[in-house]
């Protein structure tokens, strides 16, 4: 059970705020409240069902999906939309909700009053909420939430994706910039809306956000040579542990694949050239095909100085990318 906000009797409670109020005309219901002799707590102490519910509301769940997409047009079929959580406009849906019952001055001034100290508990409860998914996040509500809509047959048919988001830590050191280092940020919610929408919500602003393939089995096959889907076809050769081989030019070995007139793979010119012989193991390691994963970044970042973002000049790197 939660804790009482005033621990007096009914009548004792009564005795002690009547000092509190005046009759007054003005006041729409005949009474006005001395707001300086009341003190009200830093922060509140609710039941367990409300206080859930309400950090609900500042993740955006219990809302229409038309107050956060007016218009189809803004999320058209196949598409992702990256936004910024408005924080005053949150403040104000869970200001509704406590005005639900205001009848006078009186309710209201008390509401107002306890507003401040809701708010800074559900500050408190998002920020631990961030620190059980990143355990050295140092995010706070202050830093701001974003977000991703995406509407796509792929929540359809991977409901359960996995997001992933990063920031970049950025190293310089003079004369040579050091290439930025990827920092995961809490995915404060990722989860389908509807049979085609899926919403994800950021601790912060993310550098980089990745959508993965749920891990739900093994995957064999074999990739083409470029995206018309046409041959030549191939596998990447990979050592005993699924690490790729690469080339004195830093790239993967391509074994090439060909089929007969049934469309059955050859697979003994490949063993052969590859100097796997039949073994089955390293034949499966080479053919097993990782997660897919789609990454959104962005290749420019800040190069420590006070003018505004632009192409790292004379770098001789790249953004790094995880995989």
């Amino acid at each position: 059970m939660y804790s009482k906000i005033n621990t007096q009797s009914g009548a004792a409670s009564v005795s002690s705020d009547l000092g509190n109020f005046t009759v007054s005309g003005n006041a729409t219901d005949g009474l006005t409240v001395d707001v300086s002799k009341m003190v009200f707590p830093v922060t509140a102490t609710m039941p367990d069902r409300l206080y859930n519910w309400l950090l609900d509301l500042r993740l955006l769940r219990n809302i229409p999906l038309d107050y956060l997409v007016p218009d189809s047009a803004l999320l058209p079929t196949e598409s992702i939309r990256f936004f910024h959580v408005d924080q005053t406009w949150v403040d104000r849906v869970i200001d509704g909700v406590f005005a639900a019952a205001d009848t006078g001055s009186v309710d209201i001034t008390y509401s107002v009053g306890l507003l401040a100290a809701i708010r800074s508990t559900l500050d408190q409860g998002l920020e631990d909420f961030a620190k059980t998914l990143v355990s050295n996040s140092t995010w706070t509500p202050s830093n701001g939430i974003t977000g991703m809509l995406i509407r796509s047959e792929l929540v359809r048919r991977w409901p359960d994706m996995i997001v992933r988001a990063y920031a970049y830590k950025y190293l310089i050191v003079t004369p040579n910039p050091i290439p930025p280092l990827p920092v995961e940020i809490p995915v404060l919610r990722a989860e389908p809306v509807s049979k085609d929408i899926f919403i994800a919500l950021f601790a912060g602003t993310p550098d980089l956000v990745q959508i993965r393939e749920p891990h739900v089995g093994v995957r064999f096959g074999i990739e083409v040579a470029d995206k018309s889907g046409e041959p030549p076809f191939y596998v990447e050769k990979r050592d005993n542990t699924g690490v790729d081989l690469v080339d004195n030019k830093a790239q993967p070995t391509l074994l090439p694949i060909t089929f007969d007139q049934n469309r059955v793979v050859q697979l003994h010119p490949v063993l052969n050239q590859a100097g796997l012989g039949t073994d089955s193991r390293a034949v499966a390691i080479s053919l097993m095909r990782p997660a897919y994963v789609q990454q959104f970044g962005n290749s420019i970042w800040e190069a420590g100085s006070p003018t505004p973002s632009k192409p790292p000049e004379n770098t001789g790197y790249e953004v790094p990318q995880l995989q």
